[in-house]
């Protein structure tokens, strides 16, 4: 494959007013930056403000460069804050691929070769190419920083026995994933929201796919042992 120049995109990182200015000057195409406590070099002694943010933005702009603001790779409880308010203060409704890629980057950690990057939903690259083209698939169009922001927040909702109390324990629950599935962290998590219901008083069943993905409904090797497990169920709850 021949690749031209002009396909790449030069990308800068800026932790000051003067590689700000040096980045301009040498004509990068784009920058990267932190704030505040989010920033990973937060405790460099040069550092962007939330106030520094808008400020950076439309200098940027005059000169045609783009900008992508940056946060850690794990975002801790009391960083929710923090974000909150950096996206508040300049780029909630953008989408910046660097917190999209912080959070959810790893899920192909298994896939082998990415070209889509939501070959974690299945093997079948038919079945990967009609999600992505989903217009309602969040994951692999742009997705604002807000959305994500209030993703997090429900993630964080929904996890522990604090979580598995409020469900009703009258409630029969069928919990099934493939074990190859990261949103499950391949089997792992599938098995600590069952324990949690069970300590929280639930009866549950719940079974694993050896070797499958997120969508394990999309394999025609099993989709008709899905089926037909998830009707046994509610027939013997019915």
């Amino acid at each position: 494959m021949n690749t031209k120049i002009n396909e790449f995109e030069v990308m800068a990182p800026v932790g000051s007013r003067e590689s700000l200015a040096a980045a301009i000057q040498a004509g990068a195409d784009s920058v990267y930056f932190g704030i505040g406590k989010l920033n990973m070099r937060s405790h460099s002694a040069n550092h962007f403000t939330i106030d520094d943010l808008r400020e950076i933005a439309a200098t940027c702009n005059e000169h045609g460069i783009k900008t992508y603001l940056t946060v850690n790779t794990v975002i801790y409880d009391d960083d929710i804050a923090t974000m909150k308010e950096i996206i508040d203060a300049g780029h909630g409704e953008e989408s910046d691929p660097n917190i999209v890629s912080s959070l959810m980057g790893w899920m192909c950690e298994r896939c082998g070769e990415i070209s889509i990057g939501n070959e974690w939903i299945c093997h079948d690259p038919y079945v990967q190419s009609d999600h992505a083209q989903d217009p309602f698939d969040a994951f692999t169009r742009p997705t604002s920083n807000r959305s994500i922001y209030d993703f997090i927040q429900m993630m964080l909702v929904i996890e522990g026995t604090q979580w598995a109390k409020k469900v009703p324990t009258k409630l029969p629950i069928y919990n099934i994933a493939g074990d190859q599935d990261p949103v499950g962290e391949y089997g792992l998590g599938v098995c600590q929201v069952s324990n949690w219901l069970v300590e929280t008083g639930h009866h549950v069943t719940t079974k694993l796919y050896s070797g499958y993905r997120h969508e394990i409904h999309n394999y025609a090797e099993i989709k008709n042992e899905v089926e037909a497990g998830i009707i046994e169920f509610m027939n013997s709850n019915l």
